[in-house]
């Protein structure tokens, strides 16, 4: 759609609505920027000097020990989306973990691994015509498998030369895992997933796949809009965009359980308020349909989604004959419900479809 239909002027209630909230883009203020980034620290509870939280997620990309939930979305992505020879572009993509893990996997395949290596002979043959892909290349295409040219300089261990890139918000997460990262074959850059520039050679590229692994909750109800935009900008006609966040009914659970309703209403002191602030700004509860909406308001047609079976972090569901046989697969539940979800959309190359004839 066009961008002037995305985009709209904040309203001047503090509280949006739902279809105010899909369509808005605030500017960020560099001192909002620089709080974000304070709360998502303040997040790791600093015990004695140290971030056991934060120390956790580093040892995750170091050691390569997935916790549950990122390992059930490595399973799902390699086993149900991922096809070889993608761009990819992680939005929040912390330490980068997921992607090394992805990486791997596309490594441990022994048909790819020899697509790569002639690939790699190929392009060593015929530089000129290398180059000319590679400029070519940079509107991509996922239904021809076509990418960006990798700026690593150990892109060629990366089978056929496929190109990950990531965008953190926490400049501490980028700063401790850039250089591993980088030998790896992934660039990791600081940004707000809502307000980001690539630099070279990504400047004007698209990618064939983008991940949103549970930041999407957490956007602010006022950059919704700017993240749908972003969205956009980053993907070409074909391109998929992968979502995994909790679902509503977790959210709701865990808001009520961590949040009593009398600190929800009382703003007699100052952390009171502050929580309150914070409520105001980003949804306690982000349900499936606004996803849906702000995608399809972005070009994005839902092909598939799914309660997250993967991910075994404990749990039990309640009430299953109300519920779908597949959903009973469910191995992490909170409140008695599933608590993750999965979802895929792609870029569509007729906006028509979103018109009802």
């Amino acid at each position: 759609l066009p961008t002037d239909q995305i985009l709209s002027p904040p309203p001047p209630p503090q509280m949006l609505s739902l279809a105010e909230t899909v369509a808005t883009c605030q500017p960020l203020t560099d001192e909002e920027q620089y709080d974000r980034q304070v709360k998502k620290l303040a997040s790791y509870e600093p015990s004695a000097a140290q971030y056991p939280r934060m120390a956790a997620d580093l040892r995750e990309a170091t050691a390569r020990a997935l916790d549950p939930r990122h390992a059930g979305i490595v399973r799902y992505l390699t086993g149900r989306v991922l096809r070889p020879q993608w761009s990819i572009l992680d939005l929040g993509c912390g330490t980068g973990e997921v992607m090394a893990e992805i990486q791997d996997h596309y490594l441990r395949l022994p048909v790819q691994r020899a697509n790569a290596d002639t690939a790699d002979a190929a392009d060593a043959a015929d530089t000129a015509d290398a180059s000319d892909a590679a400029t070519s290349a940079t509107t991509g295409s996922a239904e021809t498998g076509a990418g960006i040219e990798s700026s690593s300089s150990s892109s060629e261990s990366i089978p056929g030369g496929q190109v990950f890139v990531g965008i953190e918000l926490v400049d501490i997460f980028v700063q401790e895992t850039e250089l591993e990262m980088k030998a790896r074959g992934i660039d990791m850059y600081q940004g707000d997933i809502t307000d980001f520039d690539l630099p070279q050679p990504y400047e004007d590229a698209t990618f064939d796949f983008i991940m949103l692994n549970d930041v999407v909750e957490h956007v602010q109800r006022s950059r919704f809009g700017c993240l749908f935009l972003q969205l956009q900008e980053l993907t070409h006609a074909g391109s998929l965009v992968y979502i995994h966040t909790p679902t509503p009914e977790s959210q709701l659970y865990l808001h009520r359980n961590s949040f009593p309703a009398s600190s929800i209403t009382a703003v007699d002191d100052g952390s009171n308020a502050k929580e309150e602030s914070r409520r105001e700004r980003s949804p306690a509860v982000l349900p499936h349909h606004f996803i849906v909406t702000g995608m399809a308001m972005a070009g994005f047609e839902l092909i598939e989604m799914e309660m997250d079976t993967y991910t075994d972090c404990g749990g039990r569901i309640y009430n299953l004959n109300r519920l779908p046989l597949s959903v009973d697969a469910s191995a992490c539940n909170v409140g008695g419900y599933t608590k993750y979800s999965h979802m895929v959309f792609r870029r569509a190359s007729d906006e028509k479809i979103f018109e009802m004839a």
